[in-house]
């Protein structure tokens, strides 16, 4: 009786034995599981992160139209409505203590109000003094007898051919002329391929 009691207590130690060793094997791989989750889940914070800063860089490179990289939703429409001075270089010289001399281009209605307009021509000069700027704009006459002068920032003194442009949105009522030559101040300008075109856009 006292061996098969024994028997029992030795097979019962056994099984208790093998049920160890089975859950301590088991605890060792869910330790490698916890190991390897614990691993994708730092690999994923990182990535999170690395995400993040894209984002926030992209964001401001958007904001102030840096990112040039990315495809144009937005396509701009140029299309010509009228030229002056084409393959002619037109001078306009006004001696010291002289008048100024500005050639006036009214554009009726080839400027409609609303529309954005870009205004364009090679220029160069010569010695030009007593202003800060050559004259390539426009006079606008607006509805209720208020006006508007945009212009361009030309500049003054002495340089080559160079483009100047100006891009401007007439307001509703008005009325646009073309302006360009020597307002105040003397000298020489020198001026071709005067363009007016309208500005349109389309999206993709």
């Amino acid at each position: 009786m006292f061996k098969i009691g024994f028997v029992v207590v030795v097979l019962a130690m056994a099984a208790v034995a093998d049920e160890a060793d089975g859950l301590y094997e088991r605890n060792k791989e869910l330790r490698r599981d916890v190991a390897a989750l614990r691993t994708e889940v730092n690999a994923l914070a990182d990535e999170c992160v690395r995400l993040e800063k894209t984002a926030e860089t992209l964001t401001a490179e958007l904001m102030d139209g840096r990112r040039r990289t990315l495809p144009k939703l937005v396509e701009e429409i140029v299309e010509t409505v009228a030229e002056f001075e084409t393959d002619v270089e037109r001078a306009i010289v006004v001696p010291e203590g002289g008048k100024r001399s500005v050639v006036h281009r009214w554009l009726g209605d080839k400027v409609k109000p609303g529309s954005k307009y870009r205004f364009e021509c090679m220029m160069k000069a010569e010695d030009v003094k007593g202003c800060e700027n050559i004259k390539f704009g426009g006079f606008v006459g607006v509805t209720g007898g208020s006006t508007q002068w945009p212009s361009s920032p030309v500049g003054a003194g002495t340089f080559d051919w160079r483009k100047v442009s100006l891009d401007y949105l007439v307001p509703a009522g008005g009325r646009l002329t073309l302006l360009y030559g020597i307002e105040s101040g003397y000298g020489k300008v020198w001026v071709k391929d005067v363009k007016v075109f309208h500005i349109s856009e389309s999206f993709r």
